[in-house]
């Protein structure tokens, strides 16, 4: 049998996180288990802690469902297509997160925290001071709720800025690492194209285990990607990536609900 280099609670939130309806039989997930080097036994005690957990509800005998209105971070994960959606124009304003000291959080509050402002893109510019431009949808409200919802710490606070002047402006974009960030795009559209051709001379157990392990590595890059404004990186190439990955996701999907049909 494979050894899988993912744990069985994993595994479980991310084959149900990419199912088109987010939710699975065990029958299936057991099957997953298998294809993954996964016993039984270990992915059913897997299921049950996270039932109690409250991160999968139960549904009808035995149907696992995510349960993303308790678990925040697994909808990012599943709806990582619609963060394509959240950029709009930029007209040069930032929005800037002023944060306590923190001394009095605990390691696991202060993970949290910092993973929500990484996960949207924020850099430290100064001192307790984070910052992104301002091109997400919503505003600074809707700002404000999502990083609530993802762990920002309560004592933080959010305003816009405007009027850096251009020397300000350009050791702030200075602050990501754009040729990096555009290599990447180009690295993974590359990975997307040679892991497709590959895909369709594998048998399917073989192709299944291929499209979860480099699908969860594709996803992780977009999730971690700080949503730059297209004013910023000059091209498409962040979008044309996206698409990229999607159509990597769907030839998944179809490879997996073969696997699945056949058990």
């Amino acid at each position: 049998m494979i050894e899988s280099s993912l744990s069985a609670s994993t595994l479980i939130l991310d084959i149900l996180a990419g199912a088109s309806e987010r939710r699975l039989p065990a029958q299936h997930i057991i099957r997953a288990g298998e294809i993954m080097g996964l016993s039984e036994s270990t992915l059913r005690v897997a299921l049950t802690r996270l039932v109690k957990s409250g991160k999968l509800e139960k549904q009808d005998r035995a149907i696992y469902a995510l349960d993303t209105t308790r678990n925040r971070l697994q909808l990012d994960v599943g709806d990582w297509r619609a963060r394509m959606g959240w950029m709009i124009d930029w007209h040069g304003d930032w929005v800037l997160i002023a944060e306590s000291s923190q001394g009095q959080a605990n390691a696991t509050e202060r993970r949290r925290h910092q993973r929500a402002l990484s996960l949207r893109g924020f850099r430290q510019w100064k001192p307790h001071v984070q910052i992104r431009p301002n091109n997400l949808a919503g505003g600074l409200d809707g700002l404000r709720q999502d990083l609530s919802a993802l762990g920002l710490s309560p004592d933080a606070d959010l305003c816009l800025a405007s009027g850096l002047t251009p020397a300000q402006s350009d050791r702030v974009l200075a602050l990501w690492d754009i040729p990096a960030l555009e290599q990447t795009y180009q690295n993974l559209t590359e990975t997307v194209e040679t892991s497709l051709a590959r895909l369709d001379t594998l048998e399917p157990d073989a192709a299944a285990r291929e499209s979860l392990l480099t699908g969860r590595d594709l996803i992780r890059n977009m999730l971690q990607d700080p949503l730059l404004p297209q004013e910023v990186l000059h091209d498409a190439s962040l979008r044309e990536t996206a698409d990229a990955i999607a159509r990597y996701q769907d030839h998944s999907r179809a490879i997996w609900e073969t696997v699945f049909e056949s058990a």
